[in-house]
């Protein structure tokens, strides 16, 4: 499979992201599964797209060596926290909607970053928005 550019996964029974490197993988879908962490989930240096949404992640740690990454979804997981989303420079689409989100605070500047999806989160204030002021 050394030409694989895309590839889709959802719906199945994965646990755990872990190293399963495509070196020209641009984009890789995994929505609908029971992954728990991206720990590990290393040698993709051309992905650019990543959808995780319906899985039972709690933070996004192994996601932040994905240097080329411009779009990720991590929609309806039971994420808490932005750990793991630290260089990330050329991410420009993030969906965390319907998550357990409550601050923004230490959530990492990301220079590139477009559109920011957060809706239906557990966020009780505006205030806590540090890089949109």
């Amino acid at each position: 499979m050394q030409y694989l550019k895309k590839m889709d996964l959802s719906k199945n029974k994965i646990v755990q992201l872990t190293n399963m490197p495509q070196a020209r993988l641009c984009s890789m879908i995994l929505n609908q599964n029971k992954i728990s962490s991206c720990v590990g989930f290393v040698g993709h240096p051309t992905l650019t797209k990543l959808e995780l949404r319906k899985n039972m992640l709690e933070d996004c740690e192994g996601l932040g060596n994905l240097l080329c990454l411009t779009e990720l979804t991590l929609a309806e997981n039971k994420i808490t926290n932005f750990s793991g989303l630290l260089n990330m420079p050329c991410l420009k689409k993030l969906d965390l909607s319907k998550n357990l989100i409550e601050d923004l605070s230490r959530m990492p500047e990301l220079p590139c970053l477009e559109e920011l999806e957060l809706s239906k989160n557990k966020i009780a204030s505006k205030d806590c928005l540090p890089h949109f002021a």
